[in-house]
């Protein structure tokens, strides 16, 4: 039996729903939804109050009034907090006469100022600019935050700095809040303002697209910011030498380098010889900084010269077993001298922190005891992989992002021989850093495929299985050998890369038990599992490609039983809030944004209709619970055109299925067909089986998968070769540490 009640708008109920609604609107972008509610809160509840100031002041064309009720609001808070401490700390009763600021009216009540209000100091611009985001995450308090109560004392009557404008700007970004981000950017992208402002507003993307159409635009507005900055000799300002001595300011530039992975257009898909751009976009903003920074002009303090064509071609040549003289002695150094590689990441608790700490974890042979591994980041996260990296290296180096000479100093004291950039595709300040020359010999290790085009990585490595069975078309036909698409040397490793949550030492143990789907039914409100199909999506909402949607509106529309959960690994940065400076430049923190997710239902309710409410979308999950929840999906949901490595991986090598199209992915981010003849899956073998080409045979090969137990069956790895595969053979860490001592002793 159903029952309805009314709620009276103006009842108390009422106005606290009203509070949570406005709340949420304003958190998913819905901002003129939330202004119709502020007439409903109450006016003299501190929580109301605090979300309507917020909310106003965020809105920056509704600035004013947001700073009249944000003094009602402090003002309000300070009184009952003196009200609740002057009994125990002995102070005076307040009384309306005493010596006051001003008299403030909320509501029907007039409100004294007992406290004189001070300047604002960095602590409590810092509280204040945690309270406005707190509110735009979508958060209902219950109670006001203690810490509040000390900007009750805080003069707030004057508007937001730049400074501030810039700092809410970049949150907002974050937090998927595109346009109000960009409103809040522009007004500190003034002439008289720093000029990395003006940069962060024209070089940005939104982080979720409405459509193909305006990814397309966005895109095409990028390259053509970019294009103007670098033919236009604009970066030659003395206003620009500011952003290239710190990498922090840098990081706020070139943030959006992370979302230039994910549009699709950086390299040729498979028989497509159209659709994507002659210069891949990582390539345009190498050359945007090198233009901005000067990092490779001779003239420049910070030039080293890179390795001779010579060196270079006798690197290979010994590769090929030709013995060559070893030339140490000709250099001055020792001939016992270990070999010095730094290992060069924004933050180990990555992406970077899993490919590095699973490569040192299973290496085996002689070649570790002969090189000194050196850990160089800016600062971490903490989390289970960075705990682990303190035993796998012999010595650590903090790099200091505010100052770019400091920071190379740091690199360059250590006299090392080689630096392997861990994560210079996806952290913006690592990226930075990897245009200046801080070894002879620079490396950077797969994680978005493509080249990054910095002139000073001099080899990109990968383990070849990423690129087995990708194709790639360009005007001159057939691409056999990725060294075409590439600027740097590729230098492929054998074997299956090592992750380090896949390894059985050092993950927990995931066998199921009877209880664990009720207790995931529970958690995370799942239907039983007789009545619904689930499919995992391992990844971050902005990894949902426009193209995606037509496979996405198939499968839901047709198979009702279908849910698609939205979901990834938990990680150190997920516990930390959007302007820590550890994540503050990361442009795919937060994974699971509110307004990213409103936004994309919004971008599919046309084509889904009710059924966008079986698209779940939870936050990072730990590691246990997410690879219970895999375990009982249906398959992995592999996106296109971009497709993703190590999700593929670990599911294919847990024996979960994977739905992927190789034929509408980049060939250069096209994984699954590499990864399944490497793990000897029973599909490779089978002459019938063929992956989808199209979004319609996306959807039906997902809806088989869920009827048909056989062709489960086709990603059977067999559980226990693929586990001593994984363990014994895949020793990456020895392969790229003899490389290196090749270009050690050239």
């Amino acid at each position: 039996m159903e029952a309805f009640y009314y709620i009276t708008p103006t009842s108390e109920v009422g106005k606290k729903l009203s509070h949570v609604l406005s709340v949420l609107f304003f958190s998913q972008g819905h901002y003129e939804k939330a202004r119709e509610l502020w007439s409903a809160l109450s006016p003299t509840d501190v929580t109301s109050m605090r979300s309507r100031a917020a909310q106003e002041v965020l809105m920056a064309s509704q600035e004013d009034g947001g700073l009249r009720a944000l003094s009602n609001y402090t003002t309000l808070l300070g009184e009952r907090f003196y009200d609740l401490v002057a009994p125990f700390a002995g102070l005076p009763e307040r009384s309306h006469h005493d010596v006051t600021d001003s008299n403030t009216t909320v509501g029907n009540l007039t409100v004294v100022h007992t406290v004189r209000r001070s300047p604002p100091t960095s602590e409590t611009e810092a509280l204040y600019l945690e309270m406005l985001l707190s509110e735009a995450q979508g958060g209902v308090r219950v109670q006001a935050k203690l810490s509040d109560s000390h900007l009750s004392a805080t003069d707030l009557s004057r508007p937001l700095t730049t400074a501030q404008h810039f700092q809410l700007g970049v949150s907002l970004s974050k937090l998927s809040l595109y346009d109000l981000a960009q409103h809040h950017v522009a007004m500190s992208a003034t002439p008289w303002d720093p000029m990395y402002h003006r940069l962060r507003y024209t070089l940005s993307l939104p982080p979720v697209h409405t459509s193909i159409r305006a990814l397309a635009l966005s895109v095409d507005n990028f390259e053509n910011q970019i294009e103007k900055y670098i033919l236009r000799d604009a970066l030659k300002s003395p206003s620009v030498v500011s952003i290239c001595e710190s990498f922090e300011d840098s990081g706020f530039v070139l943030g959006v380098l992370p979302l230039l992975h994910l549009v699709g257009y950086n390299a040729p898909r498979r028989e497509a010889l159209m659709g994507y751009s002659p210069v891949a976009l990582p390539i345009l903003l190498s050359e945007f900084y090198v233009n901005m920074c000067s990092t490779n002009s001779p003239q420049s303090k910070h030039y080293i010269p890179p390795p001779t064509a010579a060196e270079m071609f006798s690197v290979q040549r010994k590769r090929e077993g030709v013995l060559i003289e070893d030339l140490d002695r000709d250099r001055g150094r020792k001939a016992d001298r270990k070999l010095r590689v730094g290992v060069i990441s924004g933050s180990f608790d990555s992406l970077s922190g899993r490919i590095v700490v699973g490569m040192l974890e299973a290496s085996r042979g002689s070649v570790r005891s002969r090189v000194e591994l050196i850990a160089m980041c800016f600062p971490t996260p903490r989390d289970t992989i960075t705990e682990r990296t303190k035993s796998l290296f012999n010595g650590h180096v903090n790099l200091y992002p505010g100052n770019r000479t400091e920071t190379l100093y740091r690199i360059r004291r250590t006299d090392l021989d080689v630096v392997i950039f861990a994560d210079a595709g996806q952290d913006c300040r690592s990226f930075a850093l990897a245009h200046y020359r801080l070894a002879p010999y620079q490396m950077a290790l797969w994680g978005w495929g493509g080249t990054l085009g910095v002139k000073t990585i001099d080899h990109y490595v990968f383990p070849e299985v990423l690129w087995t069975g990708s194709k790639c078309v360009l005007p001159g036909g057939l691409v056999k050998h990725p060294q075409n698409l590439y600027s740097e040397q590729v230098v492929f490793l054998e074997g299956l890369p090592p992750v380090a949550r896949m390894r059985k030492e050092s993950a927990p143990t995931f066998a199921r038990t009877p209880g664990d789907w009720l207790k995931l039914q529970d958690r995370l409100l799942l239907p039983p599992l007789n009545r619904s199909h689930l499919y995992l999506f391992p990844g971050s909402v902005r990894y949902l490609h426009p193209e995606m949607d037509a496979a996405i509106s198939i499968l839901l529309k047709t198979d009702h039983l279908a849910i698609i959960i939205f979901t990834s690994p938990l990680m150190g940065r997920d516990m930390l809030p959007p302007l820590h400076p550890a994540v503050r430049h990361d442009q795919t923190h937060p994974v699971m944004p509110t307004a990213a997710t409103s936004r994309l239902r919004a971008r599919l309710i046309p084509l889904l209709g009710d059924a966008v409410n079986r698209l779940r979308f939870l936050p990072p999950i730990d590691d246990h619970t997410f690879h219970i929840l895999r375990s009982y999906a249906v398959a992995v949901l592999d996106s296109f055109p971009v497709g993703m490595h190590l999700p593929v991986l670990e599911s294919m090598a847990a024996g979960v299925p994977v739905v992927s199209a190789p034929h509408l992915q980049e060939c250069t981010n096209s994984y699954a067909v590499g990864v399944a003849q490497s793990l000897k899956l029973e599909l490779v073998n089978q002459n019938s089986f063929s992956w989808p080409t199209t979004a319609e045979e996306y959807a039906v090969f997902a809806m088989r998968l869920a009827r048909e137990p056989h062709l489960r069956k086709l990603f059977d790895p067999r559980h226990a070769k693929t586990s001593r595969q994984l363990q014994k053979d895949a020793d990456h860490a020895s392969q790229l540490l003899s490389f290196a001592l090749q270009l050690h002793h050239v």
